[in-house]
Parts: structure tokens; C-alpha cells; sequence
């Protein structure tokens, strides 16, 4: 492999911009609806391949001298190539969606983290959160991939300047030497972490580096022997790269791995030099007319998109309309900012640009802290709430979570959520269990509220209670103190999630859970304590709530069938029951008939003209709190929970 001399001419290779316009409309596709194109993820793999190609053709057209100017020269030719249209994008899209969402914080600050290249990296710790909104309702999702390749300019051009140079060794051999072993290394990192933290594989740059990689060495190396040969064969092989690059994009992102090494393949081939009916598609006018505009493209179809989450829907109707809007903008931005500075002859020095981003942080910083909270909690009752349910406004207290990992048991992480009877010597609901016991905070305070019962519940995010699995010591002092502290007619609440998380239509099979409960029950009777297993609310298809919040047409959007999900959850309830048929002091609460009365024919996330759900199968502040009432009803009936006055309750 021999490196092109400094200052050589880089040719303009059209069907490189075919293959963007193929990559950012899969993207676009994927996003419309992953059941449209599954595959279309793979857009932004064929991106990474192409990046690290046209890099390294910037780069061998640069001298090669001081490293100093070197690389000035080089992310000043980055910074207008990216920043003005980011820019752009990013301050106008925050005024919109800060209209619309009423909390548009981890939006705006992905925005803000996007300006400076680490929004993967905030989108990475948003994925590992349990709490954390839907990517589909972040203005800023699609920005991730900006921040993989921004982090990739702070490496790769040092590599290439010491292997140009000669400090390595001969440059015709360092470059690839580096650049292969550290891309081997990625592949491998990629392939393996992907089985345990597919986020982390998803959105880490030392992860995707062998795609960025696999661009540089093809650059590298086109004038050697085995680019020849290849290009040979790829004349022989006709269209069928570029047939087998398009199926791939229906490939699930189960497969992606597989997958994506198939796409980075395939788009090295396409970019050896296409032949034929190939390279008469990736050059035909249309295509390549997408390709010169795709950056700005790949920028506001996802602005597009998310507005249209928040506002009219995303459905066949609007589709014609969302893509117009989305290829006017890309149109407008690609014209009046993003190819006038790209051809600017003018310096735009790397200090102005980060002074351009410091504004537009500041006015997205002004967004968050002027920004009014449009949507109150259902419950006026609940807008008071004490430390155990609300920080700063959430939905839920962070600090009554424990995994063990970045949310640890403290000293005081009982006491804190934990709140006492209102009488001296009254009953306590102590609730365990994972996010679906978590989710019912909104329910115990009401409860507590309103019959003066004491409340309890730490959440373990992933392990229900019973936890069938390795012990996890937290939860163990959790119980420990719990039972130190519990008095006789105390209740035990669990829950859990019922059904598989990849497919909502089908219940989980949770016979050990339902088995361990027995000997919970006989371990309660012992203390006189009463357990009660909350059963499933509705669980719905929709990717996230705010695809439900069309209030400005219609309350209806997302409604499901009742029948459906009443036989699925009738089949949650009859285990259970079953289970727990020998066990006097043990309870199963129906959450779902409360919440989808039999009287309707369809369930919906919305209740009032108010959302009642935070995701598809978890109920927020409010919609637990709608369970407070029934529950004391449940409880009372049962002679668990002792009648008191209001006057003694409060």
C-alpha cells in the first residue's frame, strides 16, 4: 500500500454521494417505521465506511508538515463542513420542540452535548437509565452518529500524520498497520460487548471505529494489488453488491451484528468503483442530488419527525407531508448555510466556532430554566407530594431506586422512602419488587394520603420480589429492616412485569416467581402479615406515550382493543389466583379492570384528557394514583386495612 503524495488532487467520485442518498434514506425509512425497512439502521453504518474513506482522501490532499498546522487546518475544514448547519438545526429545533414537550430537558441537553460532539455519549447513559424518555421523543436522537465521528477527528488525523510523516517506520505500511490492528480490536470489542451492553456497542466510538477504519484502509490501499483484484472481480459480480446491500436493510437489529459487518463489506465494494447497472444507479441525478444534500437531510428528517410525534402523528396520511417538509428544509439548509460555508473562502477559525456553539448552548441553558411545565399531574394532591414521591418535578424519586450500580442502598435510603403511619401504631403497605412496583409510587402516596396508612417501596430495577436468581444482598438488608420494623396486619405489595418485554401480546412464563410467592405467604403468616400481588395494568404496542398525545386532534390515538388484552391478562390473573388459592392471607389486586373498565370496548393510555402512562406497560404519577382509591376499597373489604375516620386518617 503506498500513500498518494501531499497535495494530490482528490477527484470528485459520484457514486459516493449515491451510496449517502441510499444510506440516509434506509435511515429515514427505519424511522418513519422500523416495520417499513428494519434494516435502515444500517444507514449510518454505510455513513461511517464513507467518512473514514473521504478522510483520508482530505487528508493525503494536505501537506504534511508540522503537526500543528496540520490538524488546525483540518478541524477548521470540519468545522464548516458540520457546525453551521448543527447549528442551525439544533437552535431551531429546540425553540419548536420546547413549544410542544412539556419537559424538554433531555432534549435540549443532548442538543447542547451534540454542539460539542458527546451526545452519544449522553444518549448512551439516557439508554442504561430505566427512567429514561424514549429515544423517539428526543429531538436529538439522530445526533449520536455526529458525536462518533467528531470523536473519531480527535484520534485518526494524529495516526495519519505520524504514519505520513515517516516518524513510524515507511508510510506505506505504518498507516495500515495502526489502522488495522486498532480496527481488529473494535470488530472484536464490538462483537463481544454487543452480547452483554448492545448500547454500548451501539453508541461508543472505540466500538464503531472498525467501520470508520475499514474506509481509511480502503482509501489507503485502492492503488494496491488486492484493491485491483477486487476491483476486477466487482466488475464480474454486475449489481449484485448493490442488491445484497439493500436487502441487508431489512435485516432486524436483532442481527446486527452480522448485519452490519455484511453493510460495511458490501459498502467497501460500492466504493472500490461500481460498474454497470451499479454505478448507472448510484450516478443517476436524483440519487446524487440526495447524497450532496443528505448531511443536512439526516440533520431535519428527525426534526420533523419528533414535531410530528408531538403534534399531528406520524402515520400514511402525513407521510407525503412529513417528507416534503423534510426535504424542503434539507433543501433550504444545504443552499443558505451549508454550502456557502463549506465553500467559503474565507478562514472560520476553530475558537469562532466554538464560540458559536457557547451561544447556542446558552440560549438552549435560557430554554431549560425559563421553560413553564405544561402538563400537571392528574391528582392536585399529588402536586405537593413529599420527598418520597417528587424531586425537582419528576415523576418519580431517583433516590428510591437501588441496582446495585449507579443507584446504591445508602444509610438513609429506608427512612427516606419510607413514610410512617398517620396514627400511632397504624398499618404499613410495604411494597417490593422491580420498575412495576416501582411505577406505583403515585398509588402508595394517594394511599397514605387518604387513609393515613404508612407507605414503603425501594425499587430494584430488573428483579422482581421474589427474585428468581442469584441474591441480591441490598434487597436482603431491605427485608431485614422491613421485617425488624413490620408490625402484625402490615401488607407486603409486589409486582412485577408479566409479560415479555419483546413481545407484549404474550404473558412470561413466571411459574417460579408464582411458586416462590407461596413460600412468601407462609413466611407473612408467620408474622401476621397479609401479601398482595398487584396484577398487570395494560400493556400497549405504541414505542412511547408521546405518540399518544395528539390532543390537538383526537384523545383516541392508541387505543386497543379490550377483548385483546382482557384474555391476556385474564390469563395473568387465573395463574396467580391459582398459585395463591391455598394461602389465606395472600391477595391478587386487578389493576387492569380499574383502569380499563369492563364497560369499554377499547383501553387507552389516556385518562381525562391526561396521560396516564410514562411507556408502554409503566403507569406514571398519575395513573397509579388512580389504583389509591380502589385499593383501599380491596383492602377494607378483605378486613386487611382497618376503617378509620377521616378525621383520625388525617
Amino acid at each position: 500500500m503506498t500513500l498518494p503524495k501531499p497535495q494530490s488532487p482528490v477527484a470528485y467520485q459520484a457514486h459516493i454521494d449515491g451510496l449517502r442518498a441510499i444510506a440516509v434514506l434506509a435511515v429515514i425509512a427505519n424511522h418513519f417505521s422500523k416495520s417499513l425497512l428494519p434494516g435502515g439502521y444500517l444507514g449510518v453504518d454505510i455513513f461511517f465506511v464513507i467518512s473514514g474513506f473521504v478522510i483520508t482522501a482530505s487528508l493525503v490532499s494536505r501537506p504534511h508538515g508540522a503537526l500543528g498546522p496540520f490538524l488546525l487546518g483540518f478541524f477548521q475544514r470540519r468545522i464548516k463542513r458540520l457546525l453551521p448547519a448543527l447549528l442551525v438545526c439544533v437552535l431551531v429545533t429546540a425553540v419548536l420542540i420546547s413549544a410542544l414537550d412539556p419537559q424538554p430537558r433531555t432534549s435540549l441537553l443532548t442538543g447542547i452535548n451534540a454542539l460539542f460532539g458527546f451526545s452519544n455519549i449522553y444518549l448512551y447513559h439516557q439508554a442504561i437509565d430505566y427512567f429514561a424518555p424514549a429515544a423517539q421523543s428526543n429531538a436529538f436522537t439522530q445526533t449520536w452518529s455526529l458525536g462518533v465521528e467528531e470523536q473519531f477527528y480527535l484520534v485518526y488525523p494524529s495516526l495519519f500524520w505520524l504514519a505520513a510523516s515517516g516518524r513510524l517506520g515507511r508510510p506505506q505500511r505504518a498507516l495500515p498497520l495502526m489502522v488495522g490492528c486498532l480496527s481488529l480490536l473494535s470488530y472484536v470489542a464490538f462483537v463481544n460487548v454487543f452480547a452483554s451492553r448492545p448500547a454500548a456497542a451501539y453508541f461508543f466510538t472505540p466500538l464503531r471505529f472498525w467501520e470508520l477504519g475499514a474506509g481509511c484502509l480502503l482509501y489507503a490501499g485502492r492503488d494496491s494489488p488486492l484493491v485491483a483484484a477486487l476491483r476486477r472481480g466487482l466488475a464480474k459480480l454486475g449489481p449484485l453488491p448493490l442488491v445484497a446491500l439493500i436487502a441487508c436493510l431489512w435485516a432486524p437489529v436483532q442481527h446486527l451484528v452480522p448485519a452490519s459487518t455484511a453493510a460495511v463489506a458490501l459498502t467497501c465494494l460500492l466504493l472500490i468503483g461500481p460498474t454497470g447497472l451499479s454505478q448507472r444507479v448510484l450516478t443517476w441525478t436524483p440519487l446524487r442530488h440526495i447524497g450532496l444534500i443528505s448531511y443536512s437531510l439526516y440533520l431535519w428528517h428527525w426534526t420533523v419527525l419528533v414535531l410530528a410525534r408531538w403534534s399531528i402523528g406520524i402515520d400514511a396520511w402525513h407521510a407525503p407531508w412529513l417528507l416534503a417538509a423534510m426535504f424542503l428544509l434539507a433543501e433550504m439548509s444545504y443552499r443558505w448555510v451549508e454550502s456557502p460555508l463549506r465553500h467559503w473562502s474565507g478562514r472560520w477559525p476553530v475558537a469562532r466556532g466554538l464560540g458559536a456553539s457557547l451561544a447556542v448552548t446558552a440560549a438552549l441553558a435560557l430554554l431549560m430554566t425559563q421553560h413553564p411545565r405544561l402538563l400537571l399531574p392528574l391528582d392536585p394532591a399529588l402536586r405537593d407530594a413529599p420527598a418520597f414521591l417528587q424531586v425537582k418535578g419528576k415523576e418519580y424519586n431517583p433516590h428510591c431506586v437501588v441496582d446495585g450500580e449507579q443507584r446504591r442502598l445508602e444509610a438513609d435510603t429506608f427512612d427516606l422512602c419510607t413514610q410512617a403511619p398517620r396514627v400511632p401504631g397504624g398499618q404499613t403497605v410495604w411494597a417490593m419488587g422491580d420498575s412495576h412496583a416501582g411505577h406505583l409510587q403515585g398509588m402508595l402516596y394517594r394511599l397514605h394520603k387518604t387513609t393515613g396508612v404508612g407507605v414503603h417501596l425501594i425499587e430494584t430495577p430488573g428483579r422482581p420480589y421474589p427474585y428468581v436468581g442469584p441474591v441480591f444482598e441490598p434487597r436482603e438488608r431491605i427485608l431485614e429492616t422491613m421485617y425488624a420494623r413490620a408490625r402484625p396486619g402490615d401488607v407486603l405489595l409486589v409486582s412485577r412485569l408479566y409479560f415479555d418485554l419483546g413481545n407484549a401480546q404474550a404473558p412470561a412464563d413466571h411459574t417460579p416467581w408464582a411458586t416462590d410467592l407461596q413460600a412468601l405467604a407462609g413466611r407473612l403468616a408467620a408474622h401476621r402479615m397479609h401479601l398482595v400481588v398487584v396484577g398487570p395494568p395494560p400493556v400497549f404496542d405504541f414505542e412511547h406515550p408521546v405518540v399518544c398525545k395528539r390532543t390537538l386532534f383526537s384523545n383516541t390515538a392508541c387505543a386497543q382493543d379490550r377483548k385483546a388484552l382482557a384474555r391476556r391478562m385474564e390469563q395473568v390473573h387465573q395463574s396467580l389466583e391459582r398459585s395463591l388459592a391455598a394461602q389465606p392471607n395472600a391477595h391478587v389486586f386487578h389493576s387492569f379492570d380499574i383502569l380499563c373498565p369492563a364497560t369499554h370496548t377499547t383501553c387507552t393510555p389516556v385518562h381525562a384528557g391526561t396521560m396516564i402512562y410514562r411507556d408502554r406497560d409503566h403507569l406514571n404519577t398519575a395513573g397509579a394514583a388512580l389504583l389509591a382509591a380502589p385499593l383501599a376499597s380491596f383492602l377494607q373489604t378483605r378486613g386487611i386495612l382497618a376503617v378509620r375516620s377521616t378525621k383520625t386518617a388525617f
